[in-house]
């Protein structure tokens, strides 16, 4: 049984969530996603992808190699 995220927590990171998370800027977050530094966006609102699981990031940031799903 998983352990819910703390209510100031959202399971997805929006993109200026990551930015802030990540302490860069939204021309760096471009790059960094079209350099494919950050994994692909995985978290997905009516089909399209919008945001970043807070696990994937956390994965990414813990070191491990993370794919697109």
């Amino acid at each position: 049984m998983s352990t819910p995220a703390a209510p100031h927590q959202s399971a997805i990171l929006w993109p200026r969530d990551l930015e802030k998370h990540l302490s860069i800027s939204t021309p760096t977050r471009w790059r960094w996603e079209r350099s494919g530094k950050l994994p692909p966006r995985d978290a997905h609102v009516d089909g399209e992808a919008v945001g970043w699981l807070r696990s994937t990031i956390d994965r990414m940031l813990a070191g491990e190699r993370v794919r697109a799903a």
